[in-house]
């Protein structure tokens, strides 16, 4: 594992979370449990970044992407960040502790305000000051702490979004077919060709009789698309008619290549593959990220996806990956919490072997 992967995550008064948990994660981490027990929010909790700006960008894209609201969320006459904090009592702040695999620590601490409740010892230590709260368009504002050797401190207005960051290491559950894939696409993949016959390698261990792919623009009239070329056929086909389990795993690929070194967060990664498809299709997705070092965090509902997953951790150059894989099942207990439990590959797969529930 990369010094930056997580080994434990923890969040505080976060959506359902008044206090969750994980520990003893690996590199691939498939999460399973419950519906509404809260694995798409472990996801979104998970785009925690240690810039302020990049993490804000996170969260309100992570919204957008799952149109839970307008594109211009500044014009709210509330902030974007109630969407993310829990309701259950009277805390206000939303407070992570990471951990790295190089025993790194880092408490980061986010408490929305409002333009009027900042006093002078609040912008001591920030890089902004009075006077430009005071002119400040937005009327929403965060306090971003992060407690570690540093105690950086920033107050953060959400009015100077600038679109510097166009990509969040999270994909929603069913995304498809979107134009920054022709991007990433280019930026990422086919500018280097030892990235690009990579790709198409991972490409192939899924959809075999693929040879190649590129960007393709029929006119000024249309936005350009990627086309596939395959083994034996004269002509090209539009990625998007090759069906929608396709889409979501060129989707997938191109995205370890961007998170390089990073994670990425991936809602129901066995949307749209078919069973008969589905161990090669997760070989891949795992052999793409070991080349690229990315920590994987994916859900599921499917007992398939749980089977194949061990199957094909099985058979990935003779079980080496089996040591960085877990699945965490999420677990609502009597007091309404959830706890999550991590288990290794020898601890699910015995489950899995004797067919017992792990969803």
């Amino acid at each position: 594992m990369n010094e930056s992967h997580l080994i434990k995550f923890q969040v505080e008064n976060f959506k359902r979370f008044e206090r969750f948990e994980m520990d003893n994660l690996g590199q691939f981490n498939l999460i399973v449990g419950d519906n509404n027990v809260g694995k798409t929010s472990v996801l979104e909790a998970l785009l925690v970044d240690e810039n302020p700006k990049k993490f804000f960008h996170n969260l309100i894209s992570a919204l957008m992407w799952r149109k839970l609201m307008p594109v211009n969320p500044v014009d709210f006459e509330f902030s974007f960040l109630d969407s993310y904090i829990n309701k259950s009592g009277n805390r206000t702040t939303i407070e992570f502790v990471i951990e790295t695999s190089n025993q790194v620590t880092k408490k980061i601490i986010i408490e929305p305000r409002t333009k009027g409740s900042f006093s002078n010892d609040d912008l001591q230590n920030s890089d902004l000051n009075l006077k430009f709260i005071q002119f400040s368009n937005s009327n929403y504002w965060a306090k971003f702490s992060i407690n570690d050797k540093t105690n950086y401190e920033q107050l953060f207005d959400f009015s100077s979004q600038d679109g510097d960051f166009v990509y969040i290491p999270f994909i929603p559950f069913n995304l498809g077919f979107e134009t920054d894939l022709v991007s990433f696409f280019s930026k990422y993949i086919q500018i280097s060709t030892t990235t690009l016959i990579n790709f198409i390698k991972e490409l192939q261990l899924f959809i075999p009789e693929v040879t190649g792919m590129e960007v393709f623009q029929q006119s000024t009239a249309f936005a350009p698309t990627l086309i596939v070329r395959r083994k034996n056929i004269d002509y090209t086909l539009p990625l998007t008619q090759m069906g929608s389990g396709a889409v979501n795993f060129v989707r997938i690929l191109i995205e370890l290549v961007v998170c390089r070194n990073k994670r990425l967060m991936i809602d129901e990664i066995d949307s749209g593959i078919h069973h008969s498809k589905m161990k090669n299709y997760l070989k891949a997705i795992m052999t793409a990220a070991k080349q690229n070092n990315v920590q994987i965090f994916a859900t599921t509902h499917s007992a398939e996806c749980i089977k194949y997953y061990k199957e094909a951790l099985e058979e990935l150059e003779d079980g080496k990956y089996k040591d960085d894989a877990r699945i965490i099942h999420l677990h609502e207990i009597k007091d309404k919490s959830i706890k999550a439990y991590s288990y290794k590959f020898n601890e699910f797969a015995h489950s899995v072997n004797y067919e017992n529930e792990l969803r």
